[in-house]
């Protein structure tokens, strides 16, 4: 299971100006965006469950989740369980691109 650190949602969801303007984001990343931040702080899903919800493929779900990544309107952090395997990943959602950030946590 994903989970979301969302600081965008309490009653109403906001989208920066710069991300619906930015003519080298898919449409398709775009509307994830908005889906993901419209989504309770404490969301937490499951990629194939969204994909569904989406109407998308998980890879093709996968594919503009990676496109926000790279863009840095998410950071997306490895989840390590027991064992030290790559259990999920921690996504938080941010208005303003960071940059592509991808850590690992044990």
């Amino acid at each position: 299971m994903n989970k979301v650190d969302n600081k965008t949602k309490r009653y109403f969801t906001q989208i920066p100006n710069d991300l619906i303007r930015n003519s080298s984001i898919s449409d398709r990343a775009r509307f994830l965006y908005c889906y993901m931040s419209s989504m309770s702080e404490d969301w937490e899903f499951y990629q194939g469950k969204m994909a569904k919800d989406l109407g998308y493929s998980k890879d093709t779900l996968r594919k503009y989740l990676d496109e926000l990544v790279s863009t840095g309107y998410l950071k997306r952090t490895q989840r390590r369980g027991d064992k030290g395997r790559i259990d999920s990943y921690e996504y938080f959602i941010d208005f303003i691109p960071r940059g592509e950030s991808t850590l690992s946590e044990k």
